[in-house]
């Protein structure tokens, strides 16, 4: 997904609790576009990037961006 001026993926970070509330935190990873073909995308992740350890959003991307920019901090 697209903002700020790059493009980026969520990721997990950790469940917390904050005043009784449960709440889920992740941050936002900067990835740059590879190929495109048979309407695909290559995603290229930053060399320090452990694809395998991080739980990546698939759905929801957008609700995060929106939340996090009217809450104005990467908490949701």
């Amino acid at each position: 997904m697209s903002g700020s001026g790059g493009l980026y993926i969520f990721v997990f970070e950790k469940n917390k609790e904050e005043n009784g509330r449960p709440f889920t935190e992740y941050r936002m990873v900067e990835v740059y576009k590879g190929v495109t073909d048979g309407g695909y995308t290559e995603v290229i992740l930053p060399e320090d990037f452990d694809s395998k350890a991080a739980l990546v959003v698939i759905k929801g991307a957008y609700n995060l961006l929106s939340a996090m920019k009217n809450a104005g901090e990467m908490s949701c």
